[in-house]
């Protein structure tokens, strides 16, 4: 059996002999039978080698194993739910992509609630644990270290029940002499105490993280007005000009294409077929919140192809109701040949004359400023069709098939014109002036008026219509309508280069996604009740005929549309969201199919738009949209609570880990949870003065007599060599 002899020298030295003898010398057996040495304030010997270690089981019982180890996997499970929390949303913007948990958490507006649960069970788990190592860094310093008499009564009680490291860590403040401070022991219990104190409010940290999170909803069943709900014969047709009013620049579904109207060596220019589903929804902030659209809606189709005109005209002068000089173009463009030169189809119907030959007369406008670029088109007639004297679903105009190809019947034909002379080069021109022979640029006919100053024209067939399809919408990226402003009076510092991406007309081309549109995808033609088919029907017509009321002036040839703003011209002027579109489309591109396509395309959405509250018959579809929630926002805008809480939760959990292996290693007479165990082992003749002084005497009391009388010693808990109880002993 091994000893250790320790004599007292002074305050602060000491010697001491340690002699190890027996198999445990031989088999270092130094896990299970410590030798430990005691102070040097010693004046008895204390035999330490005899003991073996308690095992975990022993000292801290089941109560107390479950509180360690289930504690721990319990707060490593709550870190992994409150990860989970944070980043469950996904990579995808509006947690498309988010975990089915996590949506449902988020949309039933529980993850504040959630949160602030998860917050309760970590606090109720950490305050176990801390009980818990305070016992056992108060069995480590009873039984490592010297402690004062006056303090060992609390400290073993602390081994077998505490309310927490604050306790002890008060006694250790309290103490003059301060060395436990200045150990592991003593670190251990500061570090444990800042962080139970620091997680009290975990809840309220966490909270920090919680924003505004917009979040795809799920797909749900939804009323949406669909068809007008009335007798054909009874529409009040006509009810507004919307050329007049601001274009709706709505959310559009497309299909994919990646088809552009770059025109060809012979300067055929084609948008290919373009399909845009509507929403049947008000309100820019409706629209943009979808995410999914599942059911039957309108549809608007529309191609434009151009090409340079084959023309025999010529132009002059003329003059507005105040006096300002513009231009004027009279005399006739061959459509079919146009065609043919172009390399297109040559099996145009003809005109009503019986050749493909069609008279014009339409307006070029003059700028105000020199070298101004001003555009314009003119409408020339339609192919293929009549013009009744009163418009009803039987007469109206024949609409175009999607399969038909570029200048066959029931398109309209337009000449769109680009120049740049002023109204002082105009007074120049001699009246009547016939066309030199011009030139090919892209799908334009170019011609030099003089030196610099050029006329060009494009002659384009715009084909489109509406129809009611069964389609599905998805949003690829975030849904955004663009806003045009402007100054109405001087139309200076406008942009349209948002309005140009949205319609898909910039460049170079970009994605649904970029654009702040829908992807769309044609299911089938749509399949309503009989009951509904009268009301598609009415609907159909009262689209197609207002749009085509519109770009044709009542479906009067010879036309002209002023799409400048500040110029002078003879013709109809529209509203600058149309006519500075048109002109930054031409100034950017000088692709006169895209400007065609766009102006009618918008005028189509403007048109739906204003016949939406005249929906009377609703219909369900399957719609997704955004919604705001309260969950926790992607780290870039901050993680502060979360890392503050996972930083403590870090730290806490390396205190118990510490605290359990020092505890393994060192404990001999410790029991947690044993009052009586505790009570016996400093119920010793070193203490009984101040049992029988403290019964009828508070702690206080008893404190300031043992520093008064000098009695309050140095102690430490242990075996003295030859006996078999742990006690308490003066050193």
């Amino acid at each position: 059996m091994g000893t250790v002899q320790a004599s007292f020298d002074g305050d602060s030295t000491f010697s001491k002999v340690s002699t190890l003898h027996g198999p445990e010398s031989a088999l270092g057996k130094t896990d299970r039978y410590r030798c430990e040495s005691a102070p040097s304030f010693a004046t008895r010997e204390f035999e330490t080698c005899r003991d073996p270690l308690l095992s975990l089981r022993t000292s801290l019982g089941w109560y107390g194993l479950l509180s360690i180890f289930a504690g721990s996997i319990g707060i490593l499970a709550m870190i992994g739910f409150l990860s989970f929390l944070w980043f469950g949303h996904g990579s995808t913007p509006e947690g498309a992509n988010a975990y089915p948990l996590w949506r449902r958490l988020a949309l039933s507006n529980w993850m504040t609630r959630t949160i602030t649960l998860s917050s309760l069970v970590l606090r109720f788990i950490i305050s176990i644990q801390s009980i818990v190592c305070t016992s056992m860094l108060a069995a480590l310093i009873l039984e490592k270290h010297i402690v004062r008499k006056s303090q060992v009564a609390h400290l073993s009680v602390m081994r077998a029940f505490n309310n927490g490291p604050f306790g002890v860590l008060q006694l250790l403040l309290s103490w003059r002499n301060r060395m436990p401070l200045f150990t592991l022991e003593g670190f251990l219990l500061l570090l444990l105490t800042l962080v139970t104190f620091g997680l009290q409010p975990t809840s309220t940290i966490l909270l920090i993280d919680i924003y505004d999170f917009t979040i795809e909803g799920n797909s749900e069943t939804t009323t949406v007005p669909s068809l007008i709900q009335t007798n054909p014969e009874a529409l009040d047709f006509l009810p507004s000009y919307q050329l007049d009013q601001a274009a709706i620049y709505a959310v559009f579904g497309e299909v994919a294409s990646n088809s552009t109207a770059d025109p060809d060596t012979l300067g055929f220019s084609d948008t290919k077929v373009k399909q845009r589903g509507l929403l049947p929804l008000l309100g820019t902030e409706n629209r943009t919140s979808v995410r999914k659209y599942n059911g039957n809606t309108m549809i608007f189709n529309s191609r434009v192809v151009c090409a340079p005109p084959n023309i025999d005209a010529t132009y002059q002068i003329d003059y507005t109701p105040r006096g300002s000089i513009f231009g004027t173009m009279v005399g006739s463009v061959d459509y079919g040949t146009s065609l043919e030169h172009a390399g297109a189809s040559s099996t145009a119907p003809t005109a009503p004359s019986g050749s493909t030959i069609v008279d014009f007369n339409c307006g070029i406008p003059s700028g105000t400023v020199s070298k101004s670029l001003e555009t314009s088109f003119c409408f020339v007639g339609g192919i293929g069709w009549t013009y009744p004297s009163k418009v009803s679903i039987e007469t109206q105009v024949p609409l175009w098939n999607m399969s038909q190809p570029p200048g066959a019947a029931n398109q309209s034909m337009y000449l769109v014109f680009s120049a740049n002379l002023d109204e002082q080069e105009w007074s120049t021109v001699t009246t009547g002036h016939a066309f030199a022979n011009g030139s090919i640029d892209g799908e334009w006919q170019s011609f030099e008026v003089m030196a610099d100053r050029f006329i060009k024209i494009s002659l384009c067939f715009a084909a489109y219509n509406f129809e009611r399809s069964l389609v599905e919408m998805s949003a690829l990226g975030m849904p955004k309508e663009p806003q045009l402003l402007m100054d109405l009076v001087t139309d200076e510092a406008h942009n349209t280069s948002e309005v140009q991406q949205y319609i898909g007309v910039s460049e170079p081309p970009e994605t649904a996604a970029q654009r702040g549109i829908l992807h769309m995808n044609v299911l089938s033609p749509s399949i309503p009740p009989i009951t509904d088919i009268e009301s598609t029907t009415a609907t159909l017509f009262y689209l197609n005929q207002i749009l085509t009321w519109q770009l044709t002036k009542s479906r009067t040839p010879n036309q002209t549309f002023l799409t400048c703003w500040t110029c002078a011209a003879g013709g109809t002027s529209i509203h600058p969201s149309y006519s500075t579109l048109f002109q930054d489309i031409i100034i950017a591109s000088n692709r006169s199919a895209n400007v065609i396509q766009s102006l009618i395309s918008t005028l189509a959405f403007t048109i739906y738009y204003d016949t939406v509250p005249s929906f009377t018959q609703a219909e369900e579809v399957n719609l997704a949209i955004t919604q705001v929630v309260q969950a926790p926002g992607e780290c870039h805008q901050g993680c502060t609570g979360y890392i503050s809480i996972m930083t403590l939760l870090g730290v806490h959990l390396l205190c118990v880990t510490l605290t359990t292996l020092l505890h393994r290693r060192h404990i001999k007479y410790s029991r947690y949870g044993n009052l009586w165990h505790t009570i016996s082992q400093v119920a010793s003749k070193e203490l009984k003065e101040n049992f029988d002084q403290a019964n009828q005497a508070d702690d206080k009391t008893i404190m300031s007599k043992l520093k008064i009388q000098g009695k309050d010693d140095l102690v430490k808990l242990g075996k003295i060599r030859g006996g078999h109880k742990v006690e308490i002993k003066k050193l």
